[in-house]
């Protein structure tokens, strides 16, 4: 407000030559200064960001919930999953990875179908 009011009782309109120009006109000294401050902080930021992000990249956000909390796994649902995709899941109940990747019983009949170990590991990877 204090810069707003500087301005408008001196300038009725004004039309900066540059970006900075204006802080020039700025009677007050302390005020002045602190401008000076603010536009040396947010040119450093400008610089930073430009080494993070090269100004030629496109940067997209999906601020879109998708797996959000509803999809998310809590520990119990985790661990559940882990140990069926786990070694020892296989010799606890004496099954074994088929041919094709499928879980049998020690007599040979399919317990899990095929795929089910990849799906489990997706699942985990992603929820």
């Amino acid at each position: 407000q204090t810069l707003i009011r500087s301005f408008s009782s001196k300038h009725p309109k004004l039309t900066p030559k540059s970006e900075t120009n204006w802080i020039e006109d700025i009677e007050d000294p302390l005020l002045r200064f602190k401008v000076k401050l603010l536009e040396a902080e947010k040119n450093r930021f400008r610089k930073l960001l430009n080494e993070v992000i090269p100004p030629s990249t496109e940067v997209y956000v999906d601020d879109r919930n998708i797996g959000g909390g509803e999809h998310k796994l809590n520990n119990a649902e985790r661990r559940a999953l882990e140990y069926l995709a786990s070694d020892e899941f296989l010799m606890d109940w004496k099954f074994v990875v088929g041919p094709r990747g499928e879980i049998k019983d020690k007599s040979g009949n399919k317990v899990l179908k095929v795929g089910t170990l990849e799906a489990l590991e997706k699942a985990l990877k992603f929820l």
